[in-house]
């Protein structure tokens, strides 16, 4: 296990990305918040950081035709046809090369956006029956509202998770659905007892490390309710 150290007066200054509460030193290479217990890196209002780990280094190749990655697709589809029909238009945001529309019935409207460029045009050629647009989710204009809009995988990189949803929400029909999956329980058992060897303890390449309590802090703050959720 590792700690670190920062100045008081750079501590007082960052701002808990959930609830903009005061952080406070905590182990390992994180901040965490006084008011809703989000664990959060140092430097995650660093824009230009996190834009350029995204668009030029963090997307491999080798997800283009990742077969376990493929299995994890079919499952997730599975667990949303219980919950909702599949029907309508779907927006995948951070949809890397878009291979999670492969398991949606083709009479779904699949729309996918992410921030790398490269990878934006990979998966135009990939999937070009979908549509893909390189931009942020609150930078996205569209015309229509959406009756499923998804973060799989994507908000514990974003470093405005807050601001991210809440465009979200201005994008989803009435009876829409938000699907947030393969996000880490930072206040989960495993985490508590493998510290830094947890798995998705990635602070250089991850912003935000979400507890049970900062979680649930920001669906509520976004007037969100959980209709279906699986460990």
């Amino acid at each position: 296990m590792t700690s670190f150290e920062l100045p008081d007066d750079k501590i007082e200054s960052i701002l808990c990305p959930i609830c903009r509460g005061k952080s406070i030193l905590s182990e390992l290479k994180l901040l965490k918040c006084e008011t809703c217990s989000h664990l959060f890196n140092d430097n995650i209002h660093d824009d230009n950081y996190w834009n350029n780990l995204y668009d030029d280094v963090y997307t491999q190749d080798e997800r283009k035709s990742n077969e376990q990655r493929n299995l994890m697709y079919q499952h997730d589809i599975h667990w949303i046809s219980k919950v909702r029909p599949l029907e309508g238009n779907f927006l995948d945001v951070g949809c890397s090369f878009g291979n999670f529309f492969s398991f949606i019935p083709s009479n779904v409207k699949k729309i996918g956006i992410d921030i790398s460029t490269n990878v934006i045009n990979d998966a135009k050629k990939i999937h070009p029956d979908c549509k893909f647009y390189k931009t942020k989710i609150c930078e996205f204009k569209s015309n229509e509202k959406f009756d499923f809009i998804q973060f799989r995988g994507v908000i514990q990189h974003t470093n405005t998770p807050y601001q991210d949803l809440e465009c979200a929400v201005s994008l989803l029909k009435n009876n829409g659905v938000i699907i947030i999956e393969s996000l880490p329980n930072f206040s989960s058992m495993t985490f508590k007892f493998f510290k830094d060897k947890f798995k998705f303890y990635t602070p250089e390449t991850c912003p935000n490390c979400f507890t049970d309590t900062s979680f649930h802090h920001l669906l509520k703050l976004l007037n969100l309710k959980i209709i279906s959720q699986t460990s």
